[in-house]
């Protein structure tokens, strides 16, 4: 299967996505979204348009097929791919394209709905060679968002595997690809709930989105959302001059 990705700035990447919550996502700074689904009657477009258009956003259908549905929505284009969701990384992977923004919520694994939680790190080590440099994460239930608030704040920042989930019960492969183990996870927003009103608490010097993202929170249960940002490792300056010649160094 053919298939070529608009042009773009920034590109959203939103794994096990159902149809209930992608419209969340338009008003984030990505102007590509790219999502996979494998519950093939969660990804209909006739489910699609009915969520997006509930919410007052506007859709075009661009083209339905077994495979992906493809179409925009308030302008922004945007992708579904019917399979499982490292096969979409793959894909991203082959059009040669970075991922600035990660949204790993609600994916289904605390319900049983996906076969491995994309905030593990048999998923990560699969997602983070394709994260640009300072990628936003938004996550609903890293590891370290579980821990009480004075813990909570010991665990800020730090390497990638200290902050992923453990390994699932069922042992899901690992990219046997090179990963430095030093990219950083630099925690800079967490949304809270304070009574009946939503606030964000700051942790890094870096703007969040995640008031565009209160919606996962009214309408969808979702008792925690944070903001990181993901630091890649300095390339030396023979590996920046490969990379800008469009070399891959890792």
């Amino acid at each position: 299967m053919d298939t070529s990705f608009e042009p773009h700035q920034q590109l959203c990447y939103y794994p096990s996505c159902h149809h209930q919550t992608p419209w969340i996502l338009l008003d984030l700074d990505c102007d590509l979204f790219i999502m996979s689904e494998q519950d093939r009657s969660a990804s209909t477009w006739l489910r699609f348009r009915a969520s997006f258009e509930r919410h007052g956003r506007s859709v075009e259908l661009i083209e339905d097929t077994p495979q992906y549905l493809h179409f925009r929505s308030d302008g922004k284009p945007v992708w579904v791919f019917r399979e499982d969701n490292r096969q979409t990384l793959s894909r991203i992977e082959a059009a040669g394209l970075k991922i600035h923004h990660f949204v790993g919520i609600r994916d289904g694994c605390r319900e049983g709905g996906n076969h491995e939680c994309v905030n593990a790190r048999p998923f990560l080590s699969y997602l983070l060679p394709l994260a640009a440099d300072d990628m936003r994460y938004t996550t609903d239930h890293m590891e370290a968002l579980q821990l009480s608030w004075d813990r909570r704040n010991k665990f800020r920042s730090g390497a990638w595997m200290d902050f992923c989930m453990s390994e699932p019960s069922r042992q899901a492969p690992v990219s046997d690809a090179r990963l430095r183990e030093d990219i950083r996870f630099e925690l800079q927003g967490v949304l809270v709930k304070k009574g009946d009103v939503l606030r964000e608490l700051r942790f890094g010097e870096q703007t969040t989105e995640l008031r565009k993202m209160r919606p996962f929170r009214h309408s969808h249960g979702i008792g925690i959302l944070a903001e990181y940002r993901v630091r890649l490792p300095e390339l030396c300056l023979d590996e920046r001059l490969l990379a800008s010649c469009g070399v891959r160094v890792r």
